[in-house]
């Protein structure tokens, strides 16, 4: 029998009397009263003789129990319940080991600390393998939000970032919000910031449910080598740049194409997608929901395989069809997955898609795709205007901040798994 004194494995047992008899009773954990065996009278434990934690004894099983809260002759009574234990197990005697540990001698922030160190003593390997990754954040996401100051600032090459004065108005006043009034005053600012309502709105309207649909059908496919070769096939689009997908689209819709001979026999006339401001934009929406939807199945898949196979089987046995399975086992076993996507989907509102956009689009479609993000780029990058680019891209961080919360927060009141 080995008997610790550390808080970590506290034992504890019986030392209680009972009141009517005398006798030794004996707890167990949890218990908040205990009923005597000589006697047979029941009294409730104070909170002090209550039994938090519980460690069996690894060579006859018995259970040691001792208040937990009474700290101030701790070692006395271990050291009495030793005693007791030798004289009615003295075969048993020399295989006790009393080990008095002096952590509760420490004040509570010393065993804190103590036990602090111990822990890192123990596990420092894997948090030395952390240092690359917490440097990597350091260096290349934190340290860069410092340059959000300039956005209250007035740019200016000499200065730089922390050198440049901040904003004033025309008195001289400090006026730090100075670059937003200017953006909001833009007659461009606000089309643009329609636009991009518009199109990251349809786009998760629209594109949201696409992977959640196509995992359902490649899931109930008979014949999972095509399902599997399908679902390989269907990730590829992925891996294509907007550069070279662009390209492909405009060979594939210029004039005298295969392509549009066939819009001329349909439609009497050539289809310009690509000049035509209101036929971009849903070029837009669904060229990217056939980038996106295949590799958006992966994290669907993911929660498919960890849907129990025996309701699916308790519902064969039911009766069940294939569509009351979807609907009542399918669909549930998606739902973390689905709120989690959604909320991180929502996050990026605000962003409706920089890179399909400025490979595809020209000033005769600015009308309904050009966004905040391309907007961005002519003030900040062609024009120079980095304090105004600063103030948008700050803008643009807010409304993602504010999406997330507002979704994290719906998916929570309807019942589902939401991030906080």
């Amino acid at each position: 029998m080995r008997i610790k004194t550390t808080k970590k494995e506290e034992v504890t047992l019986s030392l209680l009397k009972c009141p009517a008899c005398g006798a030794n009773v004996t707890i167990s954990k949890g218990d908040t009263e205990v009923t005597c065996l000589a006697c047979g009278s029941t009294s409730s434990l104070s909170r002090s003789e209550t039994v938090d934690q519980v460690i069996e004894n690894p060579s006859n099983e018995e259970i040691v129990a001792l208040p937990q809260d009474n700290k101030k002759s701790r070692k006395e009574e271990i050291k009495a319940l030793v005693d007791d234990y030798q004289r009615e197990h003295p075969q048993e005697a020399s295989s006790i080991v009393y080990e008095p540990s002096d952590d509760y001698l420490l004040p509570k922030r010393g065993q804190k600390f103590s036990r602090f160190a111990a822990y890192m003593k123990r596990n420092w390997p894997l948090y030395a393998m952390l240092i690359p990754m917490i440097l990597y954040f350091l260096v290349f996401n934190y340290y860069p939000m410092a340059g959000i100051v300039l956005a209250f600032k007035k740019w200016s090459i000499k200065g730089q970032i922390w050198g440049s004065p901040w904003c004033t108005d025309e008195s001289g006043n400090l006026d730090l919000f100075k670059n937003f009034k200017t953006l909001f005053d833009d007659p461009d600012f606000m089309p643009k910031f329609l636009n991009t309502i518009r199109i990251s709105g349809l786009r998760i309207l629209i594109g949201f449910p696409v992977p959640i649909i196509l995992t359902v059908l490649l899931n109930e496919m008979r014949a999972k080598k095509y399902a599997k070769t399908f679902q390989i096939v269907s990730y590829l689009p992925h891996f294509i740049s907007w550069v070279i997908i662009s390209g492909i689209l405009k060979s594939l819709t210029a004039s005298l194409s295969s392509f549009q001979e066939i819009m001329t026999r349909i439609f009497g006339h050539e289809i310009e997608f690509f000049t035509d401001p209101n036929l971009f934009m849903w070029l837009l929406i669904f060229s990217n929901i056939w980038k996106s939807a295949g590799w958006g199945t992966i994290i669907y898949f993911a929660a498919l395989a960890g849907i129990n196979p025996d309701l699916y089987e308790a519902a064969d046995i039911d009766g069940a069809s294939r569509w009351n399975k979807i609907i009542h086992i399918t669909l549930p076993g998606l739902v973390p997955a689905i709120s989690i996507n959604l909320i991180l989907t929502a996050s990026g509102f605000i962003h409706a898609g920089f890179d399909q956009i400025f490979n595809m689009y020209s000033p005769e479609v600015y009308e309904t795709s050009d966004v905040i993000e391309t907007y961005l780029f002519r003030i900040g990058i062609t024009d120079g205007k980095y304090s105004l680019a600063a103030a948008l891209g700050l803008f643009n961080s807010s409304i993602s901040l504010v999406m997330v919360i507002i979704s994290n927060k719906i998916i929570k009141l309807i019942g589902g798994d939401s991030l906080w």
